[in-house]
């Protein structure tokens, strides 16, 4: 996994990339977690991701299969997903 930390205009820190095992882990116990398709960017100006929490679905595995069969679909989206966790503005 490439680490990699988004930030905004302020250079601040706004997306940081965690690996499946930290999402699943932080997902399963109520937090809020972001998952992009693996070459997209998260955050300004598009804005390609999706936040999902246990509110969504109990299940973590059915819901990132189903993120993947619609977004993680040719090579220029990418083939698989990415999980991000977002920082508020200013705080990393």
């Amino acid at each position: 996994m490439n680490r990699y930390i988004i930030h905004n205009y302020d250079k601040n820190v706004v997306y940081e990339r965690i690996t499946k095992g930290a999402a699943r882990k932080l997902f399963n116990s109520g937090g809020k977690i972001y998952i992009c398709a693996c070459n997209l960017r998260p955050g300004w100006p598009w804005y390609p991701e999706i936040w999902i929490d246990s509110s969504v679905d109990s299940d973590f595995e059915k819901v990132v299969n189903a993120f993947t069969f619609y977004n993680c679909i040719n090579n220029e989206t990418g083939k698989y997903p990415s999980y991000y966790i977002k920082y508020p503005e200013g705080v990393k």
